[in-house]
C-alpha cells in the first residue's frame, strides 16, 4: 500500500522521542525496541519492540529508504512519566466478539485468517475501517487513549501544515476512526486537552530485544503471541509458507535425532491444508500446522509439540544495536564497573577475597546473578571450599545485554538495581529456605540495606512457620553466613540472635517433624540435621547447643521413623559421642531385628553407614550383626533387598569396599572345617560381587 500511495510523509504510532536517525544504522538487527526513560529516574521507563514485520517498523523503514518526512505522533514520554495514568481500556477483546459471531470464539484467529492472510488491497483497509467504527461504537474511550488520539490527530494537522500533501498514517486499527476523521474535531480541542498535561525531561534510545520478551506486552508494544511464526509468514510467499514451515519443522526434530522423510512433510501439508479446507480459512495457519505435526511427525507427543513452540513459534532470535548509540545508566554502569574490575575477556578466574580488588569483582558479580544478568558462573559451591578461594567462568550469554535493560527498571547502577529487585522479591517469598538464600545474597553482595529487610523478613515468617527443614536449611545458610563474615567484611551481628532463635525452633519441631515421613522426606530431613551441629559450634551459647543435643536424642526414641533417617540420626548420636558402643551395637541389633521389615531395615544400614564403610571396618561387632543379617536372608529377599544394600555399599570409597569384600572372602563367619561346594560358592561370588558393584 505504501509502494501504491507513495506517500511523502509517513505518520507512526509510537513514542514521539524514539531516535529516527538510528534506525538506519546498518548494525541495526531486529528485533530492537525504542527506550524513552525519565532522566532523574531511569527505573520509570517504556518501550516499544519491533520485529521486521511490525507494520510500524516497515512504515518507518520505507520512509527512510525513500527520504520521505517520518514522525511518531502518540502521546510523547515526556507526558507519559509526568502522572500516573488509570486503567481505562476495554475490559474485553474487541475482535474476540467477531469470533464469537462466527463461533470460533478467538478473535486473533479470525484476525490471521482475514486479515494476516490476505494478499491486500483497498478495498482490505476499507473494510476493516468499516469493522472497527462498528466495533467501537459511540461509546466514550477513556482519558488515557482519548489523548493518544488527540496527540494523533494533532500529528496530521501539522504534517498538512508543513505542507505536506501525500500523507500516510500507520497505527493500530483501533484508532482508525479517530484519525481518520481527524478534521470532525476541531484543533483548538485537542490542543486544550493535551496543553493542561504536565511534562518531564526524558531520554530515548534504542535498545535490543528479542523473540521472547515480544510474546509479552510492553509499553507502547502489544504483545506477538509467535513471533518466529510472524516472520515466517512476512518473508514467505503465500503459496510457500505451508510446506516451507513444516519443511524447517522436519530441520528442528531431525537436529534432536528424530527421523523425519520429506514423505512425512508432505502427508502433513495435505492435512494441514485439508483442515483449512474443512474450517473455511484461507490457508493453514498455525492451529492446523501444529496439529499436523503432531499427528504425522510427533506421533502424539506433547515434547515434540513444545520443542517446535519454543523455535519456531515464538523463536530465539535476539537483536542488537550499534555501539556508538546511548544506553541506559545501567548498561552505561555496568561497562564501566566491568572496565575497572577487569572483567572483560571471557575464561575462568580465580579470586582470592582477602585482596580489596577481588573482594569487589566476587561482590559485583553476585549481583549481577542476582538480577539474572548471565556474565559469569560460580565453578564450586562454596560451601564445601575454604573462605577466601573463589574460581569463577567468565561466559557472556547473548541475552546479557537484553537482561541488563530488564533490570534496569530498579536501579541506574548494577548495585541499586539488586538491592531494590532483592527487596521487591522479599514481600513475595513465603519459604524459608528462599529467604535465608537472600540473606546469603545480599550480605556476600554487600547490599546492606537488602539485608537489613531480608533478614526481618526471615524472621517474620519463620515466627509463623512449622516448616522445620526449611529452617534447618536456613540454620545452615546463617551459620555459613556468621563464619565468613569476617573474611568477606560483612556485617552479620543481626544473624547472631536469629540463628540461637532458628535452633531452639527446630529443637521444639525436630521430633513432631521426623515422625511419619517416608524414606524420600526422611533423607532430605536426615541430611539436614547432619550439618547442624558442626554449623553451630562456636556460634551459639552452650545452653542452645545442649538444647540441641537433647533434641536429638528425644527423636531417636520415637517410633514411626522412616528407616533412614532413623539409621542417620543414630550414626549421627554416635559421630558426636552421645551414644556409647553399646547402644550403637544394641540399635544395630534392633535395626536388623525379624520384626521390621527388610525394606526399612536396609534402608536402615544406607542411613548408618552413609558414604563410608568406617562403621563396619573397625568394629567387628556391626561387621558380624550385618553378615549375620545379610547371610540369613533367603533368596526372594535378598533379591528385594539388593538395589538399597547396593546403594549404600557403591557409595563407600573403592579401598573400603575391596577391605569388606575381602574380609567376606576370607571367611570372616564361616567354619574351618566347612567342606567347599564349588558350585554354590560360584553362587556366593556372584552375589558378593552383585552386593559390592564390582571391585574393579
Amino acid at each position: 500500500m505504501l509502494d501504491a500511495w507513495e506517500p511523502n510523509c509517513v505518520l507512526l504510532e509510537g513514542l514521539p522521542e524514539t531516535p529516527i536517525e538510528s534506525a538506519s544504522d546498518e548494525q541495526m538487527q531486529l528485533p530492537v525496541a525504542a527506550v524513552a526513560y525519565k532522566s532523574d529516574d531511569p527505573s520509570k521507563s517504556v518501550f516499544a519492540p519491533f520485529a521486521e514485520f511490525s507494520p510500524e517498523w516497515v512504515g518507518l523503514n520505507w520512509a527512510l529508504k525513500r527520504q520521505a518526512v517520518v514522525r511518531f505522533i502518540d502521546m510523547p514520554a515526556a507526558h507519559l512519566f509526568a502522572r500516573t495514568w488509570p486503567e481505562d481500556r476495554p475490559p474485553f477483546d474487541p475482535f474476540a466478539l467477531i469470533g464469537e459471531a462466527l463461533d470460533s470464539f478467538d478473535g486473533e484467529l479470525w484476525w490471521d485468517d482475514q486479515i494476516e492472510a490476505h494478499e491486500g488491497s483497498s478495498e482490505l483497509f476499507e473494510s476493516v475501517s468499516e469493522l472497527i467504527r462498528e466495533l467501537r461504537g459511540d461509546e466514550a474511550i477513556g482519558e488515557f487513549d482519548a489523548l493518544r488520539e488527540a496527540f494523533m490527530r494533532l500529528g496530521i494537522r501539522q504534517a498538512i501544515k508543513a505542507g505536506k500533501s501525500r500523507i500516510a498514517v500507520v497505527v493500530g486499527a483501533w484508532h482508525l476512526p479517530a484519525v481518520e476523521r481527524w478534521q470532525d474535531i476541531s484543533a483548538s480541542v485537542d490542543e486544550e486537552l493535551v496543553a493542561r498535561l504536565p511534562r518531564v525531561e526524558v531520554q530515548a534510545s534504542w535498545v535490543p530485544w528479542s523473540y521472547d520478551r515480544l510474546t509479552r506486552a510492553s509499553g507502547y508494544g502489544a504483545g506477538v503471541l509467535s513471533p518466529s511464526y510472524y516472520e515466517h509468514r512476512w518473508r514467505t510467499p503465500p503459496a510457500e509458507r505451508t510446506t516451507r514451515w513444516l519443511a524447517r519443522a522436519a530441520e528442528v526434530l531431525r537436529s534432536e535425532q528424530m527421523d523425519t522423510s520429506p514423505a512425512s512433510i508432505i502427508e502433513a501439508a495435505r492435512l494441514a491444508e485439508l483442515l483449512s479446507a474443512i474450517r473455511k480459512r484461507r490457508e493453514p495457519g498455525l492451529g492446523e500446522l501444529m496439529e499436523a505435526i503432531q499427528s504425522v511427525m510427533a506421533d502424539g507427543r506433547g515434547e515434540i509439540l513444545r520443542l517446535i513452540h519454543k523455535e519456531l513459534v515464538v523463536g530465539s532470535r535476539i537483536g542488537s544495536i550499534p555501539p556508538n548509540l546511548p544506553s541506559v545508566p545501567l548498561v552505561r554502569d555496568y561497562e564501566h564497573e566491568t572496565r575497572r574490575l577487569k572483567l572483560i575477556k571471557s575464561g575462568e578466574v580465580e579470586f582470592d577475597i582477602r585482596k580489596p580488588l577481588d573482594l569487589e569483582r566476587s561482590r559485583f558479580l553476585m549481583r549481577l546473578s542476582a538480577i539474572d544478568v548471565p556474565l559469569a558462573t560460580r565453578l564450586e559451591d562454596p560451601r564445601q571450599l575454604g573462605t577466601f578461594r573463589e574460581r569463577w567462568l567468565l561466559d557472556p550469554a547473548p541475552e546479557l545485554a537484553l537482561r541488563l535493560v530488564d533490570a534496569s527498571r530498579y536501579g541506574n547502577t548494577v548495585r541499586e538495581a539488586t538491592e531494590s529487585r532483592l527487596i521487591e522479591e522479599l514481600d513475595e517469598l513465603r519459604s524459608l529456605s528462599e529467604l535465608s538464600k537472600k540473606v546469603e545474597v545480599s550480605m556476600l553482595a554487600d547490599l546492606p540495606n537488602a539485608a537489613l529487610a531480608a533478614v526481618e523478613r526471615l524472621e517474620q515468617v519463620g515466627a509463623a512457620s512449622s516448616d522445620v527443614p526449611g529452617m534447618l536449611e536456613s540454620i545452615a545458610v546463617i551459620a555459613w553466613v556468621l563464619r565468613i563474615g569476617s573474611a568477606r567484611e560483612v556485617n552479620a551481628s543481626p544473624l547472631v540472635g536469629l540463628l540461637d532463635r532458628f535452633v531452639l525452633r527446630s529443637t521444639v519441631g525436630l521430633p513432631g517433624a521426623s515422625v511419619g515421613t517416608n524414606e524420600e522426606e526422611g533423607e532430605r530431613l536426615g541430611a539436614l540435621i547432619t550439618p547442624v551441629a558442626g554449623a553451630i559450634d562456636g556460634l551459639l551459647p552452650p545452653t542452645t547447643s545442649e538444647s540441641w543435643r537433647k533434641a536429638l536424642l528425644e527423636t531417636i526414641k520415637l517410633s514411626g521413623l522412616s528407616g533412614h533417617l532413623a539409621g542417620r540420626l543414630e550414626r549421627h548420636l554416635a559421630d558426636l559421642q552421645l551414644t556409647s558402643f553399646e547402644d550403637q551395637a544394641l540399635a544395630f541389633t534392633r535395626a536388623l531385628s525379624p520384626g521390621n521389615s527388610h525394606e526399612w531395615s536396609s534402608s536402615w544400614i544406607h542411613g548408618f553407614l552413609g558414604d563410608s564403610a568406617t562403621a563396619l571396618l573397625y568394629n567387628q561387632a556391626f561387621f558380624d550383626l550385618l553378615d549375620n543379617w545379610v547371610t540369613g536372608l533367603d533368596d526372594r529377599v535378598f533379591d528385594e533387598s539388593l538395589p538399597l544394600l547396593r546403594r549404600s555399599f557403591s557409595a563407600f570409597p573403592k579401598a573400603e569396599r575391596r577391605q569388606l569384600a575381602q574380609r567376606v572372602a576370607h571367611g570372616a563367619t564361616a567354619k574351618a572345617e566347612t567342606e567347599m561346594d564349588k558350585e554354590r560358592l560360584d553362587k556366593v561370588n556372584s552375589a558378593l560381587d552383585e552386593l559390592f558393584g564390582g571391585l574393579g
